[in-house]
């Protein structure tokens, strides 16, 4: 095939519009095998997904272990609930919605655990700040002390405020796809994520007056 300048934008387009409906494709027929119990299907979407499962993960529960068992917990429940997958979505926003549940999960029983620690409300004077201590893979190494502040406020946020703020300013999916995530209107996400700003303002603004000296 002769390919000219004039046409090379069109057979681009169309090049990538096959592509697509080869990765359509193949996540159906994963999901199919997944749904038939083929464990091998379980193995790659493991190999295809983990690494991003993990981040979110971790971007909850803020320790590399509990992550590490969240991430296993995920493909487990999708091995175990594949049936529950009616393709309505896409698979990997299946997984994100997994991996929220199974993240609140871990952050409940971490809490339960610790009701002796101090705890803050955004509208008390007073405020304790437990400083994790942990990596994240999406921040640069010069800004992870920093980000260390950022996620122990974001530690403090109600439950659909940190999930709502972690999707969009940390990994940075679409409104779109958080509203099926979550399963709330993109309205509602849209406010989720400016009350969590505002929160996440008024509690960096009261640690930082209380520790600057």
């Amino acid at each position: 095939m002769c390919l000219n300048c004039q046409n090379e934008e069109p057979f681009i387009s169309y090049l990538l519009f096959l592509n697509c409906k080869q990765l359509i494709s193949l996540s159906q027929d994963l999901t199919r095998r997944l749904q038939e119990g083929d464990r091998n299907a379980l193995r790659e979407i493991y190999h295809a997904h983990s690494s991003l499962v993990y981040t979110t993960a971790l971007s909850f529960v803020q320790d590399e272990m509990l992550a590490e068992e969240v991430t296993q917990d995920v493909f487990l429940e999708a091995y175990r609930s594949a049936n529950s997958f009616k393709g309505n979505s896409k698979l990997s926003t299946w997984l994100y919605r997994i991996c929220t549940n199974k993240s609140l999960d871990q952050i409940r029983k971490k809490k339960a655990q610790k009701r002796s620690g101090d705890t803050y409300s955004i509208n008390d004077d007073e405020i304790g700040l437990s400083i994790p201590d942990f990596k994240h893979p999406g921040t640069e190494l010069e800004n992870q002390e920093l980000s260390q502040f950022l996620f122990a406020a974001i530690d403090q946020l109600n439950e659909n405020q940190k999930a709502a703020f972690i999707f969009s300013q940390i990994d940075g999916l679409p409104q779109k796809e958080i509203s099926k995530i979550l399963e709330v209107s993109i309205k509602s996400v849209e406010s989720l994520i400016q009350r969590a700003k505002v929160n996440l303002r008024k509690i960096l603004r009261v640690y930082y007056e209380k520790y600057k000296e």
